[in-house]
């Protein structure tokens, strides 16, 4: 909900917003809801800082590749977004 706020102010002032989630979630088991809680926080950390950078270096190769060529066009920007993820 948070994000679609955001992502709604961000297109009006034609901004570039990219979001990413993680959750958190709790199974009632052996340890306490705060333990498992810490566990499952720490453990999500951990994959957050992969995907961000990751994230970070797409982005970064994505608009280098766009100066590279000179080519602003959407279509441009359209076919190194469609190389970059291609369809199975």
């Amino acid at each position: 909900m948070e994000g679609a706020a955001v992502a709604y102010v961000s297109n009006l002032m034609r901004v570039p917003a990219i979001f990413l989630k993680a959750v958190s979630n709790f199974v009632d088991g052996e340890t306490s809801i705060h333990e498992e809680f810490e566990q499952n926080l720490q453990a999500t950390v951990v994959v957050l800082q992969k995907v961000v950078a990751q994230v970070v270096e797409f982005i970064n190769d994505f608009f280098t590749r766009i100066h590279s060529t000179n080519t602003y066009a959407p279509s441009r920007q359209c076919q190194l977004l469609t190389q970059a993820f291609p369809t199975p």
